[in-house]
Parts: structure tokens; sequence; C-alpha cells
């Protein structure tokens, strides 16, 4: 049986999973325009 303090991690996580799965557009759109941000950044390469 697990603890408390295991059943609040797993709640935890599962929230954060959700969270990730339902944004996950929008977190690619947000990778996608940094990773283009940097490489034309005159610090890059």
């Amino acid at each position: 049986m697990a603890s408390a303090k295991q059943s609040q991690l797993h709640a935890s996580l599962i929230g954060l999973v959700g969270w990730a799965e339902r944004h996950r557009s929008s977190i690619a759109e947000a990778r996608a325009a940094y990773d283009a941000a940097v490489e034309r950044s005159p610090e890059a390469g």
C-alpha cells in the first residue's frame, strides 16, 4: 500500500502529465519559436 506522500506525488505527476498533454501543441510552438530565435541570435554558433 502506498504511503500518503507517495499518493500525493502520484496525484501531482498525473496532474502534470495531464497538463502537458492538453498543452502539447502550444508547448511545441513555443519550443520551435525559441529554437528559431536562438538560431538567429548573433551569439549562436
